[in-house]
């Protein structure tokens, strides 16, 4: 596998800083061995447990946390706990999902449906050439956001390689995301080297040790198992448990969550279904834009179903964030500062509509609830929300 001249020079300068899945009809692509690229959705299934009373257990650390790093724990509101997650049933704005633009993406949120989703899925499989170019570019709206570009790109190399499906396309296009993907993955290793490095200059030794044996295997890889997430965080758990890091068990996830996925990452999209079936690639840049129920402080860690803690939110979206701060997800997906905002109207919006039918009793609970939001923001996140001076 070609190593680009760039990757090697970045990852050698000691300077540099860092909606239910549908079963697929099989074919001669799909029945190629899976690659072995950790599915986005399962980054956090191959972490341990990480609370508190086991984190001696599991790495050989010690829970603490330093002063400079953003604790998901430091809850700023007074919430009530609640036992279970709210149901998006129990949501009223809910209902009026098409009347509202999620708040990160900016799409019109609205019911996915898998029907719909798997007859383009199967039309974009069965097309190459210049077919396959017309169909994508008639659908762009039907993709999701940070698929676009990918999508436009293999519309234009369909009209060059006219027998070619979408898998083999995607293969031919991967020699540059395969390269861009190494230079995400090296970043992240520097950054977590670096930063844990700051906390525990003693051990410095050993972590740069670490980092330079993790950059060696990204740049040298020459097969797709190479670039699982999973490697990364194994390595880092095993020189964690040996050196006796203490670190804290929010940055040990807030690290993690920064690794290129499939969902948020083209790069990985790329890498990652150009060894499945068209169908399949097709279908998973199809967007979802179903309503769901975001928890601005993670429910994991305020327990609080309370209106002030809840966005409502696209799949997708909602998907990508995980367990990050919105300090690292806007870093990711800046355009929800200004999405945010059209969110915030839409609710207005529908408040004053006397047509939105919601009870008296919840128009009520709403009266503040974008004031509300806000201020949790703000105190969750105050480097990026100031509403006072966006009004």
């Amino acid at each position: 596998m070609r190593i680009s001249p760039i990757v090697f020079n970045y990852a050698n300068n000691k300077s540099a800083r860092m909606g239910k899945m549908p079963e697929f009809s099989a074919s001669k692509k799909s029945e190629a061995k899976p690659l072995n690229y950790s599915p986005a959705t399962s980054i956090q299934k191959q972490l341990p447990t990480l609370n508190p009373e086991n984190l001696q257990a599991n790495f050989g650390l010690i829970g603490s946390t330093p002063q400079n790093s953003t604790s998901l724990s430091s809850t700023p509101r007074n919430f009530t706990p609640q036992a279970k997650r709210v149901h998006r049933k129990n949501v009223p704005i809910v209902r009026f999902d098409e009347s509202i633009r999620c708040p990160c993406c900016g799409e019109r949120m609205k019911k996915f449906d898998v029907s719909e989703a798997r007859k383009l899925s199967d039309k974009i499989a069965s097309k190459s050439g210049e077919e396959l170019a017309g169909i994508l570019k008639e659908n762009m709206g039907n993709f999701q956001a940070n698929k676009r570009k990918l999508v436009r790109e293999i519309a234009k190399t369909a009209r060059k390689h006219p027998d070619k499906n979408l898998s083999e396309l995607l293969e031919t296009l991967s020699p540059k995301y395969i390269d861009a993907l190494r230079m995400k993955q090296v970043n992240i290793v520097m950054q977590i080297a670096r930063e844990i490095s700051d906390l525990t200059p003693a051990q410095d030794s050993k972590i740069k040790e670490w980092q330079a044996e993790q950059v060696y295997a990204i740049i040298t890889s020459r097969k797709e198992k190479g670039f699982r997430n999973k490697n990364l965080i194994v390595s880092f758990i095993n020189m964690a448990r040996k050196n006796n890091l203490k670190i804290d068990e929010d940055n040990i996830r807030r690290y993690f969550d920064k690794l290129p996925k499939s969902k948020k990452d083209p790069e990985a999209f790329v890498v990652k279904y150009q060894r499945r079936s068209p169908q399949e690639a097709a279908y998973k840049m199809i967007k979802n834009t179903e309503p769901t129920i975001e928890h601005i402080i993670p429910f994991s860690e305020s327990k609080s179903n309370n209106i002030e803690n809840l966005l409502v939110m696209c799949k997708d979206c909602n998907s990508i964030r995980e367990h990050m701060s919105y300090d690292d997800f806007i870093a990711q997906r800046p355009e929800m500062l200004q999405n945010i905002d059209k969110y915030f109207a839409d609710i207005r919006r529908l408040l004053r509509s006397q047509r939105n039918q919601m009870s008296d009793e919840d128009r009520k609970k709403y009266t503040n609830y974008v004031q509300n939001v806000q201020k949790t923001l703000e105190e969750y996140s105050p480097e990026y929300f100031d509403f006072k001076h966006r009004d």
